[in-house]
């Protein structure tokens, strides 16, 4: 069984939990986030973040809070395909990597778990670069649909096997 709790150097992944519900409102209102997410509605209401933690607080050890400073900044997750998001405050703070390089491992090391797929708007570069440095490969193009914007776009199916982020941890 995966566990509940992951900890970093800088960071506290934990289970999603009600007292989340404000931070998500917050960070999932601002369009910039919102309109790479297709699960996230603009304009995006106190209700959409209460539904929000309901779901991802029965996940626990599929979908986690990421935590600095025991403040929520984001969460990550790996239901149906691996997914993450974190708050403008805290981008190109080497915070989504450091969270997502942990969910991975903890994952892998789950016998059952032989590969994972992620997907990324074409336009979305920082995404694309962070999906690469995790060692996620492109298998083809797709569609997804914002609810933010309500626009289908372009993107890219990305695949991690176990044998490549093996490959990658040990180099």
């Amino acid at each position: 069984m995966l566990e509940h709790s992951l900890r970093t150097d800088r960071l506290h992944l934990r289970p999603v939990g009600a007292g989340d519900v404000d931070a998500v409102a917050t960070y999932c209102a601002d369009l910039a986030l919102a309109r790479w997410m297709t699960h996230i509605p603009h304009p995006y209401h106190c209700k959409d973040a209460e539904e929000y933690v309901a779901r991802a607080s029965v996940k626990p050890g599929r979908v986690w809070a990421i935590t600095l400073n025991d403040a929520l900044v984001g969460t990550v997750g790996t239901v149906r395909e691996f997914g993450y998001w974190v708050g403008r405050p805290y981008w190109r703070k080497g915070i989504a990597a450091e969270a997502c390089m942990a969910v991975l491992a903890h994952y892998f090391t789950d016998p059952a778990h032989a590969d994972i797929a992620a997907r990324h708007a074409l336009g979305n570069a920082a995404s694309a670069a962070l999906l690469r440095k995790l060692g996620f490969v492109d298998v083809g193009p797709t569609t997804i649909t914002s609810q933010a914007t309500n626009e289908t776009t372009e993107a890219r199916e990305v695949l991690l096997t176990k044998d490549d982020w093996s490959t990658l941890q040990n180099a």
